[in-house]
């Protein structure tokens, strides 16, 4: 931290009602005024003198251009990934419905044709007649 300047907490510290900082503690300061803290940056260091404007407009379009493929790829990803939900899901859906009626087919052999449960030591021939098996 800079020893001449103080952070004063619960208000900043503006000295002019257009918002623009021109001295702290008696010293001239810059400030700068921009739509991003990146933005802020850029034109912070072209007033100190550290880059041209040359190299803040292509850092700016290099810094669009990632976000942009960045974007794309999230996206490519997103719907990667719903598109193997909504597959998984249709498989599921079918696993689902042959496995339901494998327990109903199992069910129905158990309990015979009528959904009565057979008797132990009948068949399925005795069951389906009525008669007792043996």
């Amino acid at each position: 931290p800079d020893p001449d300047v103080t952070p004063e907490y619960g208000r900043p510290p503006v000295d002019a009602p257009d918002g623009v900082v021109r001295t702290m503690r008696g010293l001239p300061v810059r400030c700068v005024l921009a739509s991003s803290p990146i933005e802020a940056w850029g034109k912070a260091l072209i007033a100190l003198g550290l880059i041209d404007e040359v190299m803040y407009d292509a850092a700016l379009t290099n810094l669009a251009v990632a976000k942009d493929e960045r974007m794309k790829e999230v996206q490519t990803r997103m719907d990667e990934t719903n598109r193997k939900r909504k597959d998984g899901y249709t498989k599921s859906k079918h696993h689902n419905r042959r496995r339901t009626e494998r327990r109903l087919a199992r069910l129905r052999s158990e309990n015979g044709e009528d959904g009565v449960p057979a008797a132990p030591g009948q068949d399925e021939a005795a069951a389906s007649e009525g008669g007792p098996g043996g």
